[in-house]
């Protein structure tokens, strides 16, 4: 018996399909899809969702959607400038729990003249006597150095001046500067100026004032001579930090020293400086107590 096979007829097994896609149906589905993942904040607990038209805008309290293990609470931490902006956060989210720290800067010197310090803390859920408290919420008072400060608190950094740089202070300074007169600072600046291009050869140091003695003989304030005479002390009184209304009283000493290139440099000193900002810290804590009746406790 012969078995004869079938003939197969090859045909097309896939079919293209041209589909014409509406740009605006796309653009709305991507944007639908966005409005489903965001939320706005709605008061201090609420959640908006905002959905697709024709759907209901849903507000959802936070608290019912946070994790029973972790109870709802505020966090984040808050820098101000001033203690009357300070006061203002404090004093609207302050417990009986809330605590102060305020730091104590001795020790510190011209250092916090030169930059930001962040000198009080506020924790605004601090733990509570009896049980605990993240300490999450905090507000910072940070102390921001006035230019003055700036400008003082830099020349008294430990680096040496030179005549150009002990020059540019004076002028710069000069408001701040109580002592010497204004008189004896413009002598002091025109003989500065005039001993600029020659040799120094010897600095003599009599008590109250300092003696510098150069190679040659240049035009002086009081005429002709190669000896110029520079106060040992320099007194300066300014506000050391924005927004704290107090000012600091600093009698600087004046070291002038010969180098090795027979130039004149200056070192200056602040013997007392530490006390000064520990008068102007005492001012801070104060006005703390004032305007958030917390009374912030002295850390390290």
């Amino acid at each position: 018996m012969t078995t004869t096979e079938p003939e197969w007829t090859t045909t097309s097994l896939s079919t293209s399909v041209a589909y014409d896609i509406d740009s605006d149906v796309v653009a709305t589905a991507v944007r639908h899809a966005i409005a489903a993942t965001e939320t706005e904040l709605v008061g201090d607990y609420g959640r908006a969702f905002l959905v697709p038209e024709g759907y209901t805008l849903r507000v959802e309290d936070e608290r019912t959607l946070s994790d029973p293990a972790v109870p709802h609470h505020r966090s984040g931490a808050f820098k101000f400038v001033g203690v009357a902006s300070l006061a203002q956060y404090v004093n609207r989210y302050k417990t009986a729990d809330t605590l102060g720290y305020l730091r104590d800067l001795n020790g510190q010197g011209s250092a916090s003249l030169t930059k930001d310090v962040a000198i009080a803390e506020f924790f605004l859920d601090d733990h509570p006597v009896d049980a605990t408290a993240f300490r999450a919420h905090t507000a910072t008072l940070v102390l921001r150095p006035t230019a003055a400060a700036r400008r003082w608190g830099a020349a008294l950094a430990g680096t040496a001046l030179g005549q150009d740089e002990l020059l540019d202070l004076v002028v710069d300074g000069i408001r701040e500067i109580g002592r010497p007169d204004g008189a004896t600072l413009r002598d002091l600046i025109a003989d500065l100026h005039a001993i600029r291009t020659t040799s120094a050869r010897s600095v003599i140091r009599t008590g109250g004032q300092a003696t510098v003695e150069t190679a040659d003989n240049v035009t002086l304030h009081g005429g002709t001579g190669n000896q110029v005479t520079i106060p040992e002390t320099i007194t300066v009184c300014f506000q050391p930090f924005a927004g704290i209304e107090h000012s600091i009283v600093l009698d600087l000493t004046v070291k002038p020293r010969i180098t090795r290139e027979e130039k004149v440099q200056f070192t200056l000193v602040a013997p007392q400086i530490d006390e000064h900002i520990a008068d102007t810290l005492k001012v801070v804590h104060a006005s703390l107590v004032e305007h958030t009746d917390i009374t912030p406790m002295w850390v390290p």
